[in-house]
């Protein structure tokens, strides 16, 4: 897509320590071919921000195998919500084509045909649900 589209495209990058080798490739790549580069991330000095045409710093409290990115996630999230209002039914339909693709590729769990799975023989469970069961067919 990046050599077919080259400058017609936009590429939103967000990469945060351990930069993946992959995807600095990726954006160079695109760099070839003039795409432009929106990154996020956590420092000026990060390799996503030097290549970046534009960018947004969050910075990360402290680094560790399990960084706590919360704030990395509410500010996605409301981003996203807030491109989703720019063209509300380009959205919907994107999101249409998406749910066909994974879908067909089989990507998510479903419940189709879990009625039949879920008839069991009298089994003790030790665990506890906060999600209410049907008990009277038990």
């Amino acid at each position: 897509m990046i050599v077919r589209n080259g400058k017609a495209d936009v590429m939103f990058v967000v990469a945060f320590p351990r930069y993946p080798n992959k995807t600095i490739e990726l954006i160079q790549l695109a760099k070839r071919y003039k795409v432009k580069i929106i990154g996020l991330s956590d420092t000026p000095k990060s390799p996503i921000i030097t290549l970046a045409d534009q960018y947004i710093i969050i910075d990360l409290e402290s680094i560790s195998f399990i960084d706590p990115f919360a704030h990395v996630i509410a500010y996605l999230s409301a981003l996203i919500h807030e491109i989703t209002f720019l063209d509300e039914s380009k959205a919907v339909n994107c999101l249409a084509k998406f749910d066909e693709g994974v879908k067909v590729g089989n990507e998510f769990y479903t419940d189709d045909g879990m009625d039949a799975q879920t008839e069991k023989p009298n089994q003790i469970s030790y665990l506890s649900s906060f999600y209410p069961m049907d008990t009277k067919s038990s």
